[in-house]
């Protein structure tokens, strides 16, 4: 079975405070009935470095086929930046793939796709080697 990661978190700026990402739960559920082994891990943003490192070391299978970033947050979080640039060194024939209801959420991530909107068809899509349209572009 193939097996992917899925790393969210909202940063709610006015209050303060991070949540669960929903998206990346509605993501894992769909690819879940597609027969994938998801893994969905929430909060991304209170994470260390070395925390995503230990974990993708603990996680990361010769099954994992992807990374994705359900990414209600920006680049200003120093962190994941880092984590995405040290994952693909790591992983390289790993995809990452970041989605957001906002491109300039994921600018500057080097990302393997972006999906813009809700994501889990178009992540199944990039999964099965689709092309993929979006409102803007088409990707492949």
């Amino acid at each position: 079975m193939n097996h992917g990661i899925l790393m969210g978190g909202v940063v709610d700026y006015y209050y303060d405070s991070i949540k669960r990402a929903p998206g990346a739960h509605r993501i894992a559920t769909h690819l879940r009935q597609e027969g994938w082994d998801i893994e969905v891990l929430d909060f991304v943003q209170s994470w260390t470095l070395e925390e995503l490192q230990e974990f993708s070391r603990q996680r990361v299978t010769s099954k994992t086929k992807f990374l994705g970033l359900s990414a209600t947050f920006s680049i200003s979080f120093k962190v994941l930046f880092e984590f995405v640039k040290w994952f693909k060194k790591e992983y390289p024939d790993i995809l990452i793939i970041g989605g957001s209801q906002a491109f300039h959420n994921t600018e500057g991530l080097p990302l393997d796709y972006m999906v813009h909107g809700y994501g889990e068809l178009a992540l199944s899509a990039i999964l099965k080697g689709n092309p993929i349209y979006t409102e803007h572009k088409w990707l492949n």
